[in-house]
């Protein structure tokens, strides 16, 4: 199902294997689905899962995108960002997206495939977004 609105995203990263990519997509898709199981019709965003109380990524496949932007935290909460995004629109249920300045939120539909649940107050996103 993905994304209301499809895009076509890369899954590369410069210095990151594939296997890491595959790992740090896994668990992305595991916080997304604890969120949606716990916080029923709450947005998200990467912030949301990865931040705040979840910064330390110590012991999770997110330590590889730290490692890789040489700590720079900044440059790998975008990295994180955009594989969510990856993760969203690979995924087998429906998701709305609005955006929220430089973070965009995301929202489960419930009964996948059906658009006219909407929330009005999301708007489209540009379908030639690369990481």
């Amino acid at each position: 199902m993905s994304l209301k609105n499809p895009v076509i995203l890369r899954r590369k990263i410069d210095g990151l294997t594939e296997e890491q990519l595959q790992r740090i997509m896994d668990f992305l898709q595991g916080a997304v689905w604890c969120w949606c199981k716990n916080r029923r019709g709450e947005w998200f965003s990467s912030r949301l899962l990865l931040g705040d109380i979840n910064k330390d990524w110590q012991g999770t496949p997110l330590i590889d995108l730290h490692t890789n932007r040489k700590g720079n935290e900044e440059k790998a909460s975008i990295d994180s960002g955009n594989l969510l995004k990856v993760v969203l629109n690979d995924d087998k249920r429906c998701y709305d997206e609005r955006p929220g300045g430089k973070i965009k939120e995301y929202l489960w539909l419930e009964n996948e495939g059906d658009f006219t649940q909407l929330n009005q107050s999301s708007t489209a996103v540009e379908n030639n977004t690369t990481l």
